[in-house]
């Protein structure tokens, strides 16, 4: 070893020591990336027409677990099902330990490790998370978490990798280096999230003008302001953070024996959904070579952080097209609720967005009615659709997931409805709620905001209630906020607890 390459290895380490302190010190929120989740990343590659593992049965690894605010949740849904994590924090991996044995999970095994270290006993996986970590890590654990995936990935498996691209990152760069040059690097973790976002408020509150720059720094002062002090410090205070060009992304995946198959949504996956304006423009430009139109399109977007679904290299290759007929197998939700008022023959919807989705026939009509009565649980297809009307209804589920507007999944979802007599909350969200945690996790592996009124009621919801049980004990909650609407407001936070997927069936 030459002394150059040690003292390149020397400074990862003090690197990675480093890292693990300030997280030991200002733990990261670790939230559920719905993305990640094996039901819907089998469903993308179902979608591009390549089979994809039993969830239900699956072997998942995590990389960079966190606290497990991911993984675990999977491993309650999924008792047939087997998980590890790792992470490089004790005490992130001392917390999810702490909520494992809570939960009585004996699915579930996460332990620390430093991932250029991490071994898996020719352990093979057919789920590989890593979400937030590839571009936070120095060089060698980027390459370490691309040849884990190249060795420990089954046949057929698929790993979800997420990292921040360029161009699209360079505007953010301005951000971090504003935050660098103020925090410093002696304080405390939370001290040095404390500067930086004084620098940007100060900076922010100063300029004048509608100036691209002036623009980013008020709108990113703004945001970060917001975001969970962790998320600052890591993104915008580590040591490291190293946006790539997507293609060389894929360069270093091809050496890995990996290949890329997809994003994990269909909205960001192709030009023609998420950005169709210079869509044929890019297909033009990129002359048939997939990797080319997925660069492209970041130049065209600009956007700043890309959601990667790899597969091993020696896979049959995704087409990069999608059928609608492709979906037939699959299941639907959609967070879509009808407009009321509406005097014409059909009702009109919106998404979570506002958007309006207006249905040209009957049977449309009906569908997204049934996909709105039952969200957030899953339908199949024989359920939104006749024999007779499912190629129209299959190409109109296509039509929603390019635009976001519903979420496909290869696993079925069932949830409880707020009209139960004894309402049940899933395990999961009875022990968050009773941790004081400010939100829960939803059986659709979302999260959600959790006041104290609702906190309180799900921590009571264990079956064993009846429903004026529970109204007392909600009224009690609610203390000088209870008012003479008392049960409406109950009724309202059951609703709130079932749309959310908090209630099991």
């Amino acid at each position: 070893m030459t002394r150059a390459t040690q003292k390149i290895d020397d400074t990862a380490a003090v690197q990675v020591s480093r890292t693990e302190a300030d997280y030991d010190q200002l733990p990261y929120p670790s939230l559920p990336v719905a993305y990640s989740q094996p039901a819907q990343s089998a469903a993308m590659l179902r979608m591009f027409g390549l089979d994809a593992p039993n969830v239900a049965q699956a072997r998942v690894l995590e990389l960079g677990c966190a606290s497990g605010g991911n993984i675990i949740p999977l491993a309650a849904r999924f008792p047939q099902a087997s998980f590890v994590g790792v992470d490089l924090s004790q005490r992130h991996v001392d917390d999810a330990n702490n909520r494992i044995e809570q939960l009585a999970l004996p699915n579930i095994t996460i332990r620390r490790a430093d991932l250029t270290e991490a071994a898996f006993e020719r352990q093979s996986f057919d789920y590989i998370i890593c979400h937030g970590v590839f571009s936070w890590v120095p060089r060698r654990a980027q390459d370490a978490i691309l040849r884990i995936c190249g060795e420990s990935l089954s046949t057929g498996g698929v790993a979800s990798i997420s990292y921040n691209v360029l161009p699209g990152w360079h505007m953010r760069r301005i951000i971090r280096d504003i935050c660098l040059l103020h925090a410093g690097t002696s304080d405390a973790p939370s001290r040095r999230v404390a500067k930086a976002r004084k620098a940007l408020s100060d900076i922010a509150g100063k300029l004048s003008g509608a100036s691209p720059y002036a623009n980013l720094i008020r709108s990113e002062a703004q945001r970060l302001a917001k975001a969970p002090s962790a998320y600052v410090l890591g993104e915008f205070l580590a040591e490291n953070n190293a946006p790539c060009y997507f293609s060389d992304f894929a360069k270093r995946a091809r050496a890995a024996q990996l290949t890329y198959v997809c994003e994990g949504d269909l909205a960001t996956s192709l030009p023609e959904t998420f950005f169709p304006a210079v869509a044929k423009h890019i297909r033009f430009v990129a002359n048939g070579n997939p990797i080319a139109v997925q660069q492209h399109l970041d130049l065209f977007s600009g956007r700043p952080f890309r959601r990667s679904l790899l597969m091993r290299a020696d896979r049959t290759q995704a087409t990069g097209k999608v059928e609608a007929e492709n979906l037939r197998d699959l299941h639907f939700s959609a967070g879509i609720t009808a407009v009321e008022g509406r005097k014409s023959e059909r009702p009109i919807f919106k998404d979570a967005h506002g958007a309006t989705i207006a249905p040209k026939t009957a049977g449309a009509a009906q569908m997204l009615q049934k996909l709105a009565t039952a969200y957030p649980a899953t339908l199949p297809l024989e359920e939104l659709a006749a024999p007779d009307t499912a190629a129209p209804a299959l190409k109109a589920l296509l039509r929603m997931l390019e635009r976001g507007q519903a979420t496909a999944w290869a696993h079925p979802l069932n949830v409880g409805g707020a009209n139960a007599t004894a309402p049940r909350a899933w395990r999961l969200a009875r022990v968050e709620a009773s941790a004081n945690q400010p939100w829960a996790t939803g059986q659709n592996h979302l999260a959600v905001k959790m006041p104290p009124p609702i906190a309180a009621l799900v921590e009571l919801m264990d079956g064993s209630r009846n429903r004026a049980e529970l109204l007392a004990a909600f009224e009690k909650a609610l203390g000088r906020d209870a008012q003479h609407n008392v049960t409406q407001q109950f009724a309202a936070a059951l609703t709130y607890c079932a749309r959310n997927g908090l209630l099991e069936a």
